[in-house]
């Protein structure tokens, strides 16, 4: 009991001198179709997670709207909590539940991608960031310009 309240001391002295910085999730990249933790084939995409604080955290299940060229392409998870270090800038897999099931769907997005040359990437959502009973609701809204002949690379 006395090394519990011992570490609980410590942890409450370490958190209360120093300030936190709200994360920001800052890019985009790497697409590939693969299979998701649940074993279902998706869309992999990274988002850049860049922590400038003295402490990591945990990322549990992000809830994410992603966007194509501004038109609603569907709903990003991870399937998986996300480990994020101290004073890093890392990118994490999140993959993509998509709303288009049909060609017909798929026709206005692949129209406005080839008459263009370039795919507007947007993320918005959130993100809750926990450290022992800290807990912190991150906004996130990413707008990445990709151009298609770099995909194609």
């Amino acid at each position: 009991m006395k090394k519990w309240f011992l570490f609980l001391c410590i942890s409450i002295a370490s958190f209360s001198g120093c300030k936190i910085v709200q994360p920001k999730v800052t890019g985009v990249r790497a697409f590939a179709l693969e299979q998701d933790p649940n074993g279902n084939r998706a869309l992999r995409m990274e988002i850049r997670i860049d922590n400038p604080n003295a402490i990591g955290f945990k990322v549990t299940d992000p809830v994410f709207e992603i966007f194509l060229n501004s038109k609603k392409l569907g709903s990003g998870y991870s399937g998986k909590v996300i480990k994020v270090k101290a004073r890093s800038e890392d990118f994490h897999a999140v993959y993509l539940a998509t709303d288009i099931r049909t060609w017909q769907d798929a026709l206005g997005p692949l129209l406005s991608i080839l008459s263009t040359g370039k795919i507007n990437f947007e993320i918005k959502g959130d993100l809750t960031a926990k450290v022992l009973f800290w807990k912190k609701t991150v906004r996130v809204e990413v707008s990445e310009n990709v151009n298609i002949l770099d995909l194609l690379k």
